[in-house]
């Protein structure tokens, strides 16, 4: 939804655009932690329901509701006072201060939009929150082209402030097609949902599932939200370029989660079906698939970067925006490289967390996007006054040392040994 908010401010303006670049990871940093502890409850649901306890099944995806209503005591503070703990930077633009500060107010919709979405994937169902998604998406896609543009007489031109109220209204959307499902006749006859009962031992051991994973990636989401308030002070051609990317690769970045998951799926598979021996076979599959992907989203930049951009801005922008792309060209070079890599890292994530180390993940996660990663971009930045494109240069050597820390654990795992524990 937030790229569909930034795809249709393109349209509108270029500093609309390139207003919400900061605000767009901050918002993200706050959601993610939640949204994957609100996931970790499909694993439980999936366990009740093959056991076929079907009297219980509902239980931890209401325990990741309640986790859902809780986050309100973090989000709806923290948007009151949200102008007076940004960057003075930040608070120029009173329109984008609007949109992060409604989208955190209402932040917690996201993680109960993907607690409720436990209870269909954990039973196998992913059918209801495909269609939950694409309703949401729908209802976000109409809003923000009669919110952002206006309509003729009858609704202004709200420009950002249109975007942010077009994904809340999606969010809801999709939130209450998951809820009406969730509460039908037959799921509280047959699984017992409108039981809301809070059982904190039960919410804890999700966490403890969820939390690792959490962590890391709030970790990186905070690192990145912290390199995009730096380039802020780097000039239009600097920013436009880190917002192009943002925008492109934070479209593919379900690339990365797709094949994390599945080959954490799969790899969890494998170990219960004793067939260890082929976790290698998956590994070298799954890097070739990063691969592909890799060459065609480079390729295609590289070969129509003009396409992209007529894609995403308009028309009066084009010309600026090729001049900035053809100033900064190794940015895009950089950029494509450390998607590679980081597709590749989460590759291992998934592997090793399937393989009983997700510690050890949350653990190298955290410390090398920190020190890896922003720590040297902000002495480039702050000191050298270095461009984005070093900055894209610093995270793909990020992403190379930590894939290299991940491919040397996973031949320091004693697989025999982890099947016995399985």
């Amino acid at each position: 939804m937030m790229l569909c908010d930034r795809f249709f401010l393109g349209k509108y303006s270029l500093e609309a655009f390139n207003a919400l670049i900061s605000f767009g990871a901050l918002i993200i940093m706050l959601q993610i932690g939640a949204n994957i502890c609100a996931c970790a409850a499909d694993v439980f649901v999936g366990q009740l329901y093959g056991a076929n306890k079907t009297k219980e099944i509902s239980a931890p995806t209401w325990q990741m509701i309640w986790f859902s209503i809780f986050t309100n005591l973090l989000f709806v503070p923290l948007a009151y006072y949200l102008p007076d703990i940004l960057p003075n930077n930040l608070q120029e633009d009173p329109n984008a201060v609007f949109y992060c500060r409604l989208l955190v107010a209402f932040n917690s919709l996201s993680p109960l939009t993907c607690a409720l979405s436990t209870f269909f994937v954990g039973m196998k169902n992913t059918f209801m929150p495909l269609i939950a998604t694409i309703i949401g998406n729908s209802v976000n896609l109409i809003f923000n082209i009669v919110l952002i543009f206006g309509f003729k007489d009858f609704i202004p031109e709200l420009g950002i402030q249109g975007a942010a109220i077009a994904t809340v209204l999606g969010q809801v959307a999709c939130l209450l097609v998951l809820s009406i499902t969730f509460f039908s006749s037959y799921n509280r006859r047959t699984y017992h949902t409108h039981k809301f009962s809070l059982d904190f031992s039960l919410l804890l051991k999700i966490l403890q599932v969820g939390g690792p994973n959490a962590i890391a990636q709030a970790a990186i989401a905070s690192a990145w939200s912290f390199f995009f308030i730096l380039i802020q002070s780097l000039g239009e051609a600097n920013i436009t370029l880190a917002s192009i990317i943002q925008t492109i690769f934070g479209f593919f970045v379900f690339i990365i989660q797709g094949l994390s998951r599945g080959i954490s799926t799969t790899v969890a598979n494998l170990i219960g079906g004793e067939q260890i021996e082929t976790v290698s076979e998956i590994l070298n599959s799954g890097v070739k698939l990063c691969f592909f992907f890799f060459l065609v989203i480079s390729l295609t930049l590289t070969l129509y970067p003009e396409f992209i951009i007529r894609i995403i801005f308009s028309n009066n922008e084009v010309e600026k925006i090729t001049h900035y792309i053809t100033l900064l060209q190794f940015t895009l070079f950089w950029g494509c490289l450390s998607f590679l890599f980081k597709s590749i890292r989460g590759l291992f994530s998934g592997l090793l967390t399937a393989s009983g180390y997700a510690s050890f993940v949350m653990i190298n996660e955290v410390l090398t996007i920190w020190i890896l990663f922003a720590l040297p971009v902000w002495i480039c930045i702050q000191f050298f006054n270095c461009d984005a494109s070093l900055a894209y240069f610093i995270a793909l050597i990020h992403n190379i040392v930590t894939v290299g820390i991940y491919y040397w654990k996973f031949f320091q795992i004693d697989w025999k040994k982890n099947l016995r524990l399985v």
